[in-house]
């Protein structure tokens, strides 16, 4: 049994779908088509080797209509804004974890506790604003890009949490 993949973008979503369709006859793709493209919506076949391996950015992938070919791209400015969720979510974590420190240098009343985690927070906060991800060009610099202020990401977190 061959497969073959079609290419179209979800009208909800607004993302690129690429959907894999069990055969390769027309007739039994036309069938498959028909169950899973909403009405209306363009598709196209798309071979496998066009479908970027790297899914760090999936949801920030676009068809390229410039190439005659039915090649998919990462949007750049969608991959930041992917990216800088990223960021974002551990720092976040971070944040709380400097919180409950905070509590306790309260209860403490560690003056010096709490301008040392006052400031480190601050420095959290600024962070998305501090952190320039537009000198990045490719998708393979930008993954490559973390702030040194936050803990390297867990791969499978991201997975879950942003569903890539």
């Amino acid at each position: 049994m061959e497969q073959s993949f079609i290419l179209w973008t979800d009208p909800e979503t607004g993302r690129l779908t690429v959907t894999s369709i069990p055969y390769d006859r027309e007739d039994a793709k036309a069938f498959w088509v028909k169950r899973v493209v909403p009405d209306g919506v363009e598709w196209c076949d798309i071979h496998p080797i066009e479908i970027p391996a790297d899914r760090t950015f999936r949801n920030a992938w676009k068809r390229d209509l410039t190439e005659a070919t039915k090649k998919i791209r990462v949007s750049m400015t969608g991959a930041r804004k992917i990216h800088m969720d990223r960021i974002r979510h551990i720092r976040n974590q971070e944040l709380k974890k400097e919180d409950i420190l905070f509590q306790m240098a309260i209860e403490e009343n560690n003056e010096t506790a709490k301008a040392e985690i006052a400031s480190r927070k601050k420095a959290l906060r600024d962070l998305p604003d501090a952190f320039d991800l537009d000198k990045y060009e490719t998708p393979a610099e930008l993954k490559e890009a973390w702030p040194e202020e936050l803990p390297e990401p867990d791969a499978m977190l991201f997975r879950t949490v942003f569903n890539t």
